[in-house]
């Protein structure tokens, strides 16, 4: 997408610049017919390089704008290799093609302006179709315009290219994208309980989303010349803006409760650290009481006499031998086994034989 000077005018893109550079272009472009000719190779969305009797001539397609693929002084735009793979496909190596002119033939950059043709299928207005191409005007030239101004429009109805909510590169895209991020978000926030750290989380994912919606943002109040607006009217920016504004406006919110519920969050963990070190100062000094108790008690101890041992027990006697009312014959002694009824030992003989009874 080359834009040397362009201004909008009644809702028509128009772009300055295609006016042949030179006398010899100028008279060239005057000898310049409607003819076939016979593609070589495709350069990117919007240009072909064909060939014919006269040889071979690069052709901008006319009333379309494609995102830029190629040029070495521009960085690659969303769905610009698509737009050139559509191209491709469609004009491969050796179809042949009819060019058709309008008023000025050829650009400052030389290039021929044509609208191409396969058959009776107009390729400008399939691009257009495809969702790939803006419509636009360049120079005077508008011949084709409203035809691929049709097929913008069918795209953009249907969502499809530069126009889709799906492509990740899209300015919908990135809208729809940031919306889902913001509702998601908003769905989610972290339960009463989960720690400081999870708010603190929180709070830096709601911090990405709102940067993320201020640079879409900040795309869509670009000028509507911006490549990355391509394809998109002014209802359509106004419309995608409206959206953007209202995601914003509920992560704002979401940062606003977060600062809140984190404070909440962090008085509770206080509050449970603070019961928690009450607690464990009640235990130590629980305990050290107990250990005052226990020191006490062994200090009475030791400080008590120990009991005296017992006396030892006094030896007893043997048992004196039963007293006897014995009349026979006796042996006095003191080893007798009786007692007589003056307490004096004997033992019991026989009469005759003298020998003890038992």
């Amino acid at each position: 997408m080359k834009v040397i000077a362009a201004l909008v005018v009644s809702g028509v893109l128009v772009v300055a610049g295609a006016v042949p550079a030179t006398a010899s272009d100028r008279a060239r472009a005057a000898e310049l017919v409607d003819r076939t000719a016979r593609v070589v190779r495709v350069v990117d969305g919007d240009t072909v390089v064909v060939r014919d009797s006269t040889g071979e001539h690069r052709v901008r397609l006319l009333n379309i704008d494609t995102p830029e693929s190629v040029d070495p002084a521009s960085p690659v735009e969303c769905l610009g290799p698509e737009a050139s793979t559509f191209l491709s496909t469609r004009l491969p190596a050796g179809t042949t093609v009819k060019l058709v002119h309008d008023r000025i033939k050829h650009d400052r950059y030389g290039r021929e302006l044509a609208a191409v043709y396969v058959g009776g299928a107009f390729v400008n207005g399939e691009i257009a179709r495809a969702g790939l191409a803006d419509a636009l005007v360049i120079g005077g030239n508008d011949r084709f315009y409203d035809d691929v101004l049709a097929a913008q429009r069918s795209a953009r109805a249907a969502k499809l290219g530069l126009y889709a909510e799906s492509v990740p590169c899209t300015v919908p895209g990135q809208v729809a994208a940031f919306e889902q991020s913001a509702a998601t978000l908003a769905g989610q926030p972290p339960a009463a309980g989960a720690g400081v750290e999870a708010f603190d989380a929180y709070a830096a994912q709601l911090t990405v989303a709102a940067a993320t919606g201020a640079a879409v943002s900040a795309v869509l109040a670009a000028d509507p010349r911006d490549h990355r607006l391509l394809g998109l009217n002014v209802g359509r920016i106004r419309t995608l803006s409206t959206r953007t504004a209202a995601a914003q406006a509920a992560v704002t919110v979401r940062v606003g409760e977060t600062t809140t519920w984190r404070a909440t969050e962090a008085a509770r963990v206080a509050a449970e650290q603070a019961a928690a070190a009450q607690a464990e100062a009640e235990r130590v000094a629980a305990a050290a009481q107990a250990e005052a108790a226990r020191a006490v008690k062994a200090a009475a101890r030791k400080r008590t006499p120990a009991a005296p041992a017992p006396a030892p027990a006094a030896p007893v006697a043997p048992a004196a031998p039963p007293v006897d009312s014995y009349t026979g014959c006796r042996a006095y002694g003191s080893g007798g086994t009786s007692l007589d009824d003056k307490g004096r030992r004997y033992t019991k003989i026989d009469c005759t034989t003298k020998a003890p009874l038992g």
